[in-house]
Formats: C-alpha cells, structure tokens, sequence
C-alpha cells in the first residue's frame, strides 16, 4: 500500500543519508588533468556533512532540498489527488494521471535540452529567482485542476519551471566549489535531492490525510516561497560588506 511504499523510501534515503555521513574524502584529488595547485596536500578529510555546513553552500543545499521535495511530492501524489476529484465530484469526468506525470517529465527533458543556452544568457542566478515563485505558483494551480486541459496546461508550465530550475541551481551551487571539490559536492547535490524527493512525501502524505490535498498543496507552495525566502536571506548575509569584511 501506500504508507508501506512512501515509508520505505523515507528509511531508505535516510540510510543513504546515515552512510553518507561515514565518507571521508580527501581534499587531494589524483586526476592528473587538474593543475598542481589544484591539488595541494593535506592532512585534512572533509565528510560529507562538513561541506554541507559551509557558508559557499548551504543556501544553495537548502534550496535543492526544498526544490526536491516540491518536485517529488507532485510527482508522487498527483494521481491520488486527480483520482480524488473525480470520486469527491470536483471534476466532470476522471482525468487521467497519464495527462499530467508524461507531459510534465517530458516538457523538463525539452526544456533542458533547448533552453540551457537561454539560462546561460540571462544569469542563472536570475532564472533562479524567477523561476521559484512560479514552480509555487504551479503547484497552487494544481489545485483549481477541473477537466484534462487544466491538468494539461499545469503539467507543462510545471515541467518548464522545474526544467528551468535544476540545472540553474547545480550550476551555481557547482560554480562556487573548487575543482578538486566537485565531486563530492555533486553527490550532495544528489542525495539532497532524492532524499526530499521521497522524505517530503512522508510528510505530506499524512498532511493530505488530516487536512485534505487542497491544504496540502498550499502548504507546499508556501515551502517553496519559504525556501525561496531564506535563500535570498542567507545569500544577501553572506555577500554584504560586513561579513566579507570580517
């Protein structure tokens, strides 16, 4: 059943988390296509979780945290929730899950193959910060679905939000790592993000079943604003003259 399924994929990403935590991975990388100074020996080991914690990158962890989640979450309980208007007489007719997950899956595979060039010219930063306001504003759209044109139109201004998005984000979180660093900082980047993608929904799922998936919606759009929010936060601390001066 359900509860078994989005469970058993909260336990596991938090295993995946716990084995994470075990990793050590030397600052020295061996790639001989790195420059020397790139590639400076010490006796340091920086885990996991120690990169997670530095001030270069816990606005963007936070964000692909919360991306995830929001991400997964529509993913995981849109057929419920489209099953659930057509048995409460929300919707005319039932509408099909297939007219949703597909266009909107299919709509980020396109938007990251032909718009990469676009998030490039505008500012990644910039794509960013307008693109998070309308992956909430989707999700809150999602809730006036009544008829398969609506799901239709929501799955692909979903799908473009979120194909905006995820590339936006890697590449800035990416671009402020060193070399000999983003390795590892990829693989936080993706353990971040599958384990909000399944842990929100184990979340999520019980707030559907108390307050319903209208107020479960709108509780995750406002997660997205709230993310957004502490982004620009911490982004606007960490580049003022004072911090930098310290």
């Amino acid at each position: 059943g359900y509860n078994c399924y989005f469970i058993g994929s909260f336990a596991m990403g938090l295993m995946t988390i716990g084995m994470l935590s075990l990793v050590a991975v030397s600052r020295q990388e061996s790639d001989a296509g790195i420059p020397a100074e790139e590639t400076k020996i010490t006796a340091e080991n920086d885990g996991y979780f120690s990169a997670i914690l530095k001030r270069n990158y816990v606005s963007g962890f936070l964000l692909i945290l919360v991306l995830g989640g929001g991400y997964g979450t529509v993913i995981q309980f849109v057929t419920p929730y489209l099953d659930y208007l057509y048995r409460s007489s929300l919707s005319v007719q039932q509408i099909p899950a297939s007219l949703f997950i597909p266009p909107a899956l299919i709509t980020v595979a396109i938007s990251r193959l032909l718009l990469s060039k676009i998030t490039d010219h505008w500012g990644r930063n910039k794509i960013i910060l307008a693109n998070f306001p309308l992956f909430a504003l989707t999700i809150f759209f999602i809730t006036i679905i009544r008829s398969e044109y609506a799901a239709l139109a929501t799955a692909i201004f979903f799908g473009l939000s979120y194909g905006f998005l995820f590339p936006a984000l890697n590449a800035v979180i990416l671009s402020r790592a060193e070399v000999r660093h983003r390795g590892k900082i990829a693989g936080i980047l993706v353990m971040l993000f599958d384990s909000s993608f399944y842990g929100f929904a184990f979340i999520m799922g019980p707030l559907a079943y108390r307050i319903g998936y209208f107020k479960m919606f709108y509780v995750l759009a406002a997660i997205m604003l709230a993310g957004l929010l502490i982004y620009i936060i911490i982004e606007k601390v960490k580049n003022s003259p004072a911090r930098n001066s310290n």
